[in-house]
């Protein structure tokens, strides 16, 4: 039923293009992701230890009428075969079954079909959806995001502020440890999705204020505030969390997050920035998006300010310390490149699923754009005590977009 609703949502997308034409966009974009790393046992674009993707995005947007909006993006990922000589892993969790096997090498989704309303300074938004606020997003490191069956609400009556209200009632970002699930298939966030409510202000215009409630009734409430300033080439910032799991899930303390930056944009072209995250031990809930693997400890990334630019999941770990060291350069006419350093060190937290563990994190990237293609070249020193008997070991990885 699932795709013949979705066909339907399309085809009366498309169709509605006829009436407002002139007001119809066509976005889109193929991608090819690679990544390979040594260690133990492995080498540098050694079939085991590479990972490869190919991925198509096309989106539609148009105006309905005056006052209404729709859009419907679709995603494809494809091995392209690369699995038979080349690589044994992909990037996409759309391709796995639910032991984690490949089973589907070529398979689509539609990841976006939504309306959209506005009524003066409110605006109402349903289907299916990107979503972003610091503890439920979309995440874009993949080579496709997840998005969300959700109906959402914004208002801007209040000067310099943005009021949302969201309810989310299914997503499809977790497959093992790679985002999206089987098929682009969606499920329940908990047994009746997820409660999102927010505070945007502006009002005095350095000063950027947020404040976010959430509620999964069988699983928890959190609360994030954050405040970042930028003010004559300085930014600072900070950050505060806390997830109140309810005692039929565990009976562990809240568990919460604190995190500092600074940093300095007053050279041209050139950004240096330090940051400090801390989570308490007594907690037994990772600080990071509520929607992948959702109940489970352990998530994809976070939002706190000293997430490495990899190994991400870390952070967010209760009873953790991490620090993060980031420059970044635009060399005109030549490449955007950035140097990120992030030290972790996780004592472990009250559930049984965390541990002791000490990883460092150096990366190098340097990006580019030819036209309409997209280049990224990173390269990924980590040392994990996780991982590869303690060993630090390297990771290449090139990104190619082109955009259409």
């Amino acid at each position: 039923m699932k795709n013949v609703k979705m066909s339907l949502m399309a085809a009366l997308l498309l169709g509605s293009s006829v009436y407002a034409f002139d007001n119809t966009e066509v976005t889109g974009d193929a991608r090819l992701y690679y990544s390979t790393f040594d260690g133990k046992d492995a080498d540098l674009f050694g079939k085991a230890s590479s990972t490869a993707d190919a991925g198509i995005r096309l989106g539609v947007t148009t105006d309905v009428n005056e006052n209404v909006k729709a859009g419907v993006t679709g995603y494809a990922v494809s091995t392209m075969g690369l699995e038979y000589q080349v690589v044994s892993n992909v990037w996409s969790g759309a391709h796995l079954n639910e032991a984690g096997d490949l089973e589907y090498p070529t398979t689509g989704w539609f990841a976006e079909a939504w309306l959209e309303a506005s009524f003066g300074k409110t605006t109402a938004k349903g289907g299916r959806i990107e979503f972003a606020s610091p503890l439920i997003f979309s995440e874009q490191w993949d080579i496709a995001p997840n998005t969300f069956e959700a109906a959402v609400l914004t208002n801007t009556d209040l000067p310099d502020t943005t009021v949302t209200a969201a309810w989310l009632a299914n997503g499809n970002g977790f497959s093992q440890f790679l985002l999206v699930d089987t098929q682009g298939e969606f499920s329940p966030l908990g047994e009746q999705g997820a409660v999102v409510l927010g505070i945007n202000n502006n009002s005095w215009e350095p000063l950027a204020l947020q404040g976010w409630y959430y509620s999964m009734t069988d699983y928890m409430q959190a609360y994030w505030l954050q405040a970042d300033l930028s003010i004559e080439g300085f930014v600072a910032g900070v950050q505060y969390g806390v997830m109140n799991p309810y005692d039929v899930y565990s009976t562990a303390d809240d568990s919460t997050a604190l995190g500092f930056k600074l940093g300095y944009e007053g050279i041209e072209n050139l950004g240096l920035y330090a940051s400090y995250s801390t989570t308490d031990k007594d907690g037994d809930q990772y600080m990071g998006n509520i929607a992948t693997r959702p109940g489970e400890g352990w998530g994809m990334q976070s939002p706190l300010y000293t997430e490495a630019w990899w190994n991400f999941g870390y952070v967010g770990l209760p009873g953790t310390d991490a620090y993060n060291v980031t420059a970044t350069y635009n060399m005109p006419d030549v490449a955007d490149l950035g140097l990120f350093y992030t030290n972790i060190d996780t004592d472990g937290g009250a559930g049984a699923a965390y541990f002791k563990n000490t990883v460092t994190e150096v990366t190098f990237t340097a990006g580019k754009s030819f036209g309409n293609l997209d280049a990224l070249f990173a390269y990924i020193y980590a040392d994990d005590d996780a991982i590869n008997d303690g060993d630090a070991y390297n990771t290449l990885q090139l990104y190619l977009t082109y955009n259409f």
